[in-house]
This record gives C-alpha cells, structure tokens and sequence, in this order.
C-alpha cells in the first residue's frame, strides 16, 4: 500500500480546494495520504464526506513548526485530535520537550519531518542525530534531492528508525505523490499504520518518471493507467512482500537490481546507469529504499507509477527529477 505520509493541509483550505488536494493523491496513483494540520488538527470531516473522500485512504495528524526542524504527530485515534490533552501538552508553542510530552500523554508516534530540507524553514540538519522519542524520519521528499535525501536516509539508519516519504510541508498539489511510503499489507485504520511505523514495516519510494510522458495516450499510455485498482490487492490495494503486482503485458512488474559503485558513465553496458536501455513505451518506474527495519540493501525495489501529477485545471507541472536515490549509491 503506497501512502503519502507528509502531506500539509494549507490552514483556511476550503472544500474546492481540499478536494483537489484528494484527488491530485488519486491522479498520482497513491493508496492512502496523511493529512497534517500546521500546529492545528487538519479538517478531518471535511475531507471524510468530500467529493473525494471515499476514494483514497485517509489518516491524519499535525505538524508542529519548531524552531528549528518539524516534527509529524499520528495519534492512533484520530478522535484524539479534538481532544484537549495534546494542546495542554504543547502548551503555548510547540519545542521538542513538548511534542514529546504529547507523544506520552496521548499516544501514536512522532516522526522527524525530512532533516535536511529547507524548503519550508529551518530545518534539524545534523542536530536529528540529537532527537529523541521518536519514532522515524521522513527520508524523501517532493524536490527529490539526491544528496539530502540519502543523508536523511543514513540518519534514519544511523538512529535505527523507519525510514519513510511524504511529499513535504512546501509540496503544492502538483507535487502530492511525489515522495511517498510502500507498505507491505493494507493499512485498514489509523491504527494499524501506528503500528506499521513502530515496527519499520514500510519503504521509502520516489517516482522517477510518469507513465503519461512515456506512451502515447493513442497507445494506451495514460488511459490504460488510470481507474485499474484492482490488482493492487486489498480495500485499496496492498503489497505483499513477494507480491508487487504484474504490469498489463504480463510481465512481473517489480524487479531486482544489484547495483556496483561504479560512477555513471563509467563505460557499463545498457544506457547511463549501467541498465539495459528502455524499450519504447516501456511505463514510469519508482525507486524504493529497502526495508526500514533492514538498514538499507543493495537491492532496488521498482514499481510503475500510474496516473500523473496534475490536478484539475493545473494544466500539470515539472515532472518529477529523472533519477531516484537509494542508500547513498547511484542507480
């Protein structure tokens, strides 16, 4: 199940606009999306009962804005969200003291919002090593920065924590679906991803490339991946760990790659990265981490990605960057 994990709802988000924020989800092929509230509770029911809310699996929490850096809390009931106990545990602003004192007091986890991008603000840097109660680190981001995100990838394993993707607090909605999380089952309630990031059962996974820009829409491209939910397993399509799903032509959609520390261009077979030349009309691929609770492989998980990232009357946007990182090694 591919769930983006860091997905900011602006404060004043009327429902036109939450709206396209689902269904930009939806276009990027994404399964579920965590909607964050800045230091606020994000319109849970708005977003249950709108126009797209039944479609894509939704969960929800804050983002506290912290001097520096930021930090992601799930609770495990969203209910929790309208409580009084977390604003009496923030107190009067947000500092890591006191997020940590909402982690106690009413429970889920906390994640570390992607260390080294700057993009929103301020951010942890290298002071994420000095972080404590919590529970992952968003790894990749929208801007799909090579070298940040395999710093944050090695302080996620430094710490031993999970190692996940959202699309980041400065993501507009061409960007949703553009960093995300793979989990291995269906993730049923807000419940079960709690316990999915306790235990590091999920994957970092960039998209690299849209099939739309790949295949002629007159040979199946882009309408042939859209509204084909049915082979992603579960409610909404999960994955199972020998089971990624087959592409339409019948050939296994993932694959395996090991990978040398030869640089790019260094004179391998295929094209630039060592890898056989794509065919024509060969879809979009996306590049996940290994296993948040494996410290990183040297395997390269790939999955297709359907749909595009452009909601409605955006006319698209920039497509993702044309390469994905993992671990610290070139593709």
């Amino acid at each position: 199940m591919v769930i983006d994990l860091h997905v900011v709802v602006p404060q004043g988000c009327d429902a036109a606009a939450l709206d396209r924020l689902l269904n930009a989800g939806i276009e990027s092929g994404l399964d579920g999306m965590l909607l964050l509230g800045a230091g606020a509770p994000p319109p849970v029911e708005a977003a249950r009962t709108g126009r797209f809310g039944g479609r894509i699996a939704l969960f929800f929490g804050i983002e506290f804005p912290l001097e520096r850096g930021r930090l992601l809390w799930i609770p495990e009931d969203p209910v929790a969200l309208d409580g009084a106990d977390w604003r009496q545990a923030v107190g009067d602003r947000p500092t890591l003291a006191s997020v940590a004192a909402v982690r106690e007091r009413c429970g889920g986890v906390v994640l570390a919002a992607h260390p080294y991008d700057r993009g929103a603000g301020p951010a942890f840097v290298d002071a994420v090593f000095t972080l404590k109660n919590i529970d992952g680190v968003i790894t990749a981001t929208a801007p799909l920065d090579r070298t940040k995100n395999n710093m944050a990838l090695e302080a996620a394993q430094r710490l031993g924590l999970a190692a996940l993707g959202g699309s980041g607090s400065a993501a507009g909605w061409s960007d949703i679906g553009a960093a995300a999380s793979v989990f291995p089952g269906a993730i049923e309630d807000q419940a079960a991803l709690v316990a999915a990031i306790r235990n590091k059962d999920a994957w970092t996974v960039e998209m690299i490339s849209r099939p739309d820009q790949l295949e002629p829409e007159g040979e199946g491209g882009r309408e042939r991946d859209r509204g084909h939910d049915r082979d992603r397993g579960g409610p909404r399509g999960g994955y199972g760990r020998g089971d990624r799903g087959d592409r339409r032509d019948g050939r296994p959609e993932g694959r395996r790659e090991h990978r040398d520390d030869r640089p790019r261009g260094s004179g391998s077979s295929g094209g630039p990265s060592g890898r056989p030349p794509r065919e024509p009309g060969e879809p979009g691929e996306a590049a996940t981490g290994a296993a948040a609770g494996e410290g990183g492989g040297s395997g390269r998980h790939r999955r297709r990605r359907r749909g595009s990232h452009r909601g409605p009357g955006e006319g698209g946007g920039n497509p993702p960057a044309p390469q994905a990182t993992n671990g610290g090694e070139d593709a």
